[in-house]
């Protein structure tokens, strides 16, 4: 065991990150016109994301304040069918994400497992063949993970963020001032567990490389571990590991799930001043009902971006 967590030190980490991607983006560029078509559904979603809340304020104030039902009913049915569009390129562009990501972990397993039939015997050796399998599984499908939902998303979300803030400042200014006060609280927050949980993860990563080394190790020695009666040394020994693994994934999933709860707190505060600014500015006749409704709709939905971002980057 501290044999393993010397060579898991001393093993050799990214220390830039740029050129960790630019290798990533190798594997992704084999699929440049896919991505092209996967960002321009990304950016034609959140823009048609951004439509509903605007016209539920525009269908208050214009037609419905003037009872003008066959105006609204018209006015309704442009709002199902932005709702309609935003929700099929949401499914498309998920659903060619997911072929993208599925094709280059492909390759990049080809290629790694390729690289460790090149590799001399000493680094078989002096590694955990456990270690190795999980780099060539669970790590890789950790890349699968990211390019599949969190590198559109993270788009998506970036770009809905930017929508929700210039519409703000378009309806009133006002409001939209007073909704972009929850902003440094979330990001500062984001911070402070993002930076916990990234190494509560990277130590689960190792806990669950030197399982899978005593699992592989004890399989495939298994006729020497019962003639030396070393069954409950090795039991115990895997005990040991599997608790350390527990504890560590445990307290990794805690701090991650910290994340959700405290950024639906803010937002709801954010939300609970845009309303009271909104009536404030109701009554002094500085805002129309259907601005307020629009405001109050493109709060929560300025939450909902800084929430998936964070959740992302942790």
């Amino acid at each position: 065991g501290d044999v393993y967590k010397r060579q898991l030190q001393d093993a050799p980490k990214s220390k830039n990150t740029g050129a960790t991607l630019r290798r990533l983006w190798m594997y992704l560029q084999r699929q440049r016109w896919t991505l092209v078509g996967v960002a321009v559904l990304v950016f034609i979603t959140a823009v048609v994301d951004l439509i509903g809340p605007y016209l539920m304020g525009l269908a208050i104030d214009t037609y419905i304040a003037r009872g003008d039902l066959a105006g609204l009913a018209v006015l309704l049915g442009w709002m199902g069918v932005s709702y309609v569009a935003a929700a099929a390129g949401t499914w498309w562009q998920t659903y060619l994400m997911a072929g993208v990501a599925q094709r280059a972990v492909r390759d990049i397993r080809a290629d790694l497992f390729a690289r460790l039939q090149s590799l001399p015997l000493r680094t078989f050796d002096q590694r955990p063949h456990g270690d190795l399998m999980s780099r060539l599984t669970n790590d890789v499908e950790n890349v699968s993970n990211v390019l599949a939902t969190s590198a559109s998303q993270l788009i998506a979300n970036v770009i809905g963020l930017i929508g929700v803030i210039v519409l703000m400042f378009v309806i009133n200014v006002q409001l939209a001032l007073v909704s972009l006060i929850v902003m440094p609280l979330t990001f500062l927050l984001t911070r402070l567990i993002a930076t916990r949980t990234r190494a509560g993860f990277r130590e689960t990563q190792g806990a669950l490389g030197e399982l899978n080394g005593i699992i592989e190790e004890t399989i495939t020695g298994e006729r020497v571990v019962q003639a030396y009666v070393r069954e409950a040394t090795t039991t115990a020994q895997f005990s040991v590991v599997n608790r350390k693994l527990q504890k560590v994934a445990l307290r990794a999933r805690i701090l991650t799930s910290f994340m959700g709860p405290l950024m639906n707190m803010v937002n709801n505060f954010g939300l609970a001043v845009v309303a009271c600014a909104g009536g404030w500015l109701a009554v002094g006749s500085l805002a129309t009902v259907g601005e307020i409704a629009s405001f109050i709709n493109y709060a929560g939905r300025l939450g909902r971006p800084l929430n998936m971002i964070a959740q992302l980057f942790t």
